[in-house]
């Protein structure tokens, strides 16, 4: 897509600040134009080296995801380059899945989110950060989005088997969330696909960007889901 507007357009003043960006990370703030609110992910406020070496690789990879989605319900869109240290999409009104009230993501939800993983799946992409819960939205209409594309995967090409078990990390993701909030409603296939990637998740001893060595706490998710069911059918 083209710029919609340039860097010298932006008052940093006049923008509503998402998230102040650390060391690695990118600010997040809006800007308005053109009559759309945009979302704008800047790295020019890391510093120089992590900026040209970091910032600017992760601009083109989160780039290159969202146009290959592009269309995709839930999923930024009108995503270009402002310059090599921030991109831009449109901004998608909500609350993130950790601020949203509980009640505004019934099983429904989870459902739709599911789908949207597994078309974002048969276009050769893993997101692979769904487990945290400030990535995905509850839209303002109450349907599911995702953002934050960058540590995504292009698994169009790799082996059938190593493609089948990111895919299925992504989908642990929504069933994980889906468990916590209505565990009675998980089925056992899903429960079950749930447990697997849990089992191999393990295997991953390293946490965030400094790589540090942190023990991985376990969670059993069969409990909450028999309890559940136990419940419902007393009544």
């Amino acid at each position: 897509m083209k710029a919609a507007f340039s860097r010298s357009d932006i008052s940093i003043d006049d923008c509503a600040y998402l998230n102040r960006g650390r060391w690695g990370n990118a600010d997040l703030y809006r800007h308005l134009a053109e009559g759309r609110e945009w979302v704008v992910k800047d790295f020019r406020c890391c510093p120089p080296v992590i900026r040209r070496l970091w910032g600017s690789v992760m601009v083109r990879r989160e780039l290159r995801a969202l146009r290959r989605l592009d269309g995709i319900r839930g999923i930024p869109r009108y995503a270009f380059r402002l310059d090599a240290y921030a991109l831009c999409y449109q901004y998608m009104p909500g609350a993130t899945l950790a601020e949203a009230d509980p009640g505004r993501t019934p099983p429904e939800f989870f459902e739709t989110l599911e789908k949207m993983v597994r078309q974002m799946h048969s276009r050769g992409i893993c997101h692979l950060d769904i487990r945290y819960r400030r990535n995905i939205l509850v839209l303002s209409d109450g349907l599911p989005g995702l953002i934050d594309f960058q540590s995504h995967l292009d698994v169009s090409r790799l082996p059938a088997v190593l493609r089948r078990w990111l895919e299925q990390a992504d989908l642990s993701g929504v069933y994980k969330h889906w468990c916590v909030r209505w565990p009675g409603t998980l089925t056992a296939d899903r429960l079950q696909l749930l447990r697997s990637a849990d089992r191999r998740r393990g295997m991953w001893i390293f946490k965030g960007y400094g790589l540090r060595l942190k023990p991985r706490k376990k969670r059993n998710y069969g409990p909450a889901v028999d309890k559940e069911r136990e419940r419902e059918g007393a009544f």
